[in-house]
């Protein structure tokens, strides 16, 4: 399986963080949205390298098994996170997160691009 983008919760549930992931192997390196928030002099394949982490040590996957089965789900499916789901499924309007989803996105894209070349 190639990576694909998925949306993971923090273990308390009160964030998440949308990763670049293959989810049919646990020993290749996942890359969160945060990773290329640095600019750097590196070469790109150091940078892939040191920003990337093993998809089974990127968290407790027994206690996100416990609270939300449906991201393990998403992963036995390849089902990828649909640009702002999370935040635009939610009915209320709140300017903050609609903000903070935008600039991720940009992040995302960008981080996207780099891998898939």
């Amino acid at each position: 399986m190639s990576y694909n983008l998925f949306e993971i919760p923090s273990e308390s549930g009160n964030h998440a963080d949308i990763v670049l992931a293959d989810p049919q192997n646990t020993d290749r390196n996942t890359y969160t949205h945060h990773s290329y928030t640095i600019e750097t002099t590196d070469i790109e394949s150091e940078v892939l390298d040191k920003r990337g982490i093993r998809l089974r040590n990127f968290r407790n996957w027994q206690l996100i098994k416990e609270k939300n089965p449906q991201v393990l789900g998403s992963f036995k499916e390849n089902r990828g996170y649909y640009i702002g789901e999370s935040v635009l499924s939610q009915n209320c309007i709140d300017h903050h997160s609609q903000a903070k989803t935008v600039l991720k996105l940009g992040l995302i894209v960008r981080l996207f691009e780099k891998v898939k070349e």
